[in-house]
Parts: structure tokens; C-alpha cells; sequence
């Protein structure tokens, strides 16, 4: 675990190198992207995002509006679930040097 100065660091690193490549996020990206194919959570996803069609095909061809409805539904949440799970949180900005408003005085 790196202590705040240490993240802090490796963020401005991190800066430093896009702002040297901008092609470097597109990159590690990619390099995600290819690393999903060995997960077994992104497999089980893909086999339910699968059944998700086939029960909406189901219920198109067979006129039943809640298969449909569900298959549709849940083909749409499913991939936005595990992408906000996958997806890594958002660099958090440099701290302040204030310390945090505790009811308002400091």
C-alpha cells in the first residue's frame, strides 16, 4: 500500500507520460480489453448476455411482450453492470492543503 505521497507521485508520473503519449490510454485500454477474454466473469457474462438475445428473439417471434421486455432489459443492464464494475475508479485530484470543513469552521 503506497502511503498519499507516494500516490501522489505516481499520478503526476501518470500525467506525465500522457501528456508525452497520447495514445498511451488507448493503449492500456486495449491491453485491458484483451485481458477480459481470460476472466471467468467476463465468460459468464458473455453466456448471459447470449440467453438475454435468445429470450428476446424468443419473445419477439412468439409475441409474448414480458419475454421480450425481460431479455431486452436485462441484455442492456447486464453489460453496464459489469462494465461500471470493470472499469477502474477515476484518479482522485491532488489533495488540498486545507484540512476538511467539520461544520463549517476549520
Amino acid at each position: 500500500m503506497l502511503s498519499t505521497e507516494e500516490e501522489r507521485i505516481m499520478r503526476q508520473i501518470e500525467r506525465g507520460l500522457r501528456h508525452d503519449d497520447p495514445w498511451l490510454g488507448r493503449h492500456l485500454a486495449m491491453v485491458r480489453m484483451r485481458a477480459l477474454s481470460r476472466r471467468r466473469g467476463a465468460r459468464v457474462c458473455l453466456v448471459m448476455e447470449l440467453a438475454f438475445v435468445v429470450l428476446t428473439v424468443a419473445g419477439a417471434v412468439c409475441g409474448l411482450p414480458a419475454l421480450l421486455m425481460l431479455g431486452a432489459g436485462f441484455g442492456v443492464l447486464v453489460p453496464m453492470v459489469a462494465l461500471a464494475c470493470w472499469l477502474p475508479p477515476p484518479d482522485p485530484p491532488d489533495g488540498s492543503p486545507l484540512p476538511p470543513l467539520m461544520l463549517g469552521w476549520w
